[in-house]
């Protein structure tokens, strides 16, 4: 049984508050509606409509440890990563989203940090393509620069093995400058 509405009324603003407001309740009563509001947050992640996009942004820094346990909680962090550095000078404008992603990029990596830090690994040495690479180093950069310490210092932890640790730093240059720096 669904309860995910039809493409043609999920963009009405009444559908968009109602998800806000069930998202709301789902992030402080997780045993309420998590399954279904999980699965609309994600679908709004991928929206072309802004509105969408900055609901289910919000969404996931209030939630995320509660959604993580309903969806692909990596597909969803690799989403705030493409919209938290996907914005360009150009595109710059009353809706973008990328401030936001980037805050709860913030947020996540403060109250997640197991997750967060093994989807930034992976993607680091499995990129999906140059750009997507790109993206990760532009995100670890910013993270350097809003919680250097804390985020270096749970990097080397995730790599409890000097080798392997060298080994990841060996791929990406610009580790080797910042882990150095700190």
């Amino acid at each position: 049984m669904s309860f995910l509405l039809p493409d043609s009324e999920k963009r009405s603003p009444i559908a968009s508050k109602a998800l806000l407001l069930c998202g709301f309740i789902a992030a402080r009563q997780h045993s309420l509606l998590s399954t279904i509001i999980s699965k609309s947050v994600m679908i709004y992640l991928h929206e072309n409509d802004m509105s969408c996009k900055a609901l289910a942004i919000d969404l996931c820094s209030r939630g995320f440890s509660i959604w993580q346990h309903y969806v692909d909680s990596m597909e969803m962090l690799r989403s705030l990563f493409n919209l938290a550095t996907s914005a360009t000078k150009e595109s710059i404008s009353a809706q973008n989203v990328g401030p936001q992603a980037r805050q709860a990029v913030l947020h996540i990596v403060t109250n997640n940090t197991g997750i967060f830090m093994t989807t930034l690994s992976l993607d680091i040495l499995h990129p999906h393509s140059l750009e997507h690479r790109k993206s990760v180093m532009q995100l670890v950069a910013f993270l350097i620069r809003k919680v250097g310490w804390i985020f270096l210092s749970s990097t080397k932890s995730n790599f409890p093995d000097p080798f392997s640790f060298r080994n990841l730093l060996s791929y990406t240059p610009i580790f080797q400058s910042l882990w150095r720096r700190w």
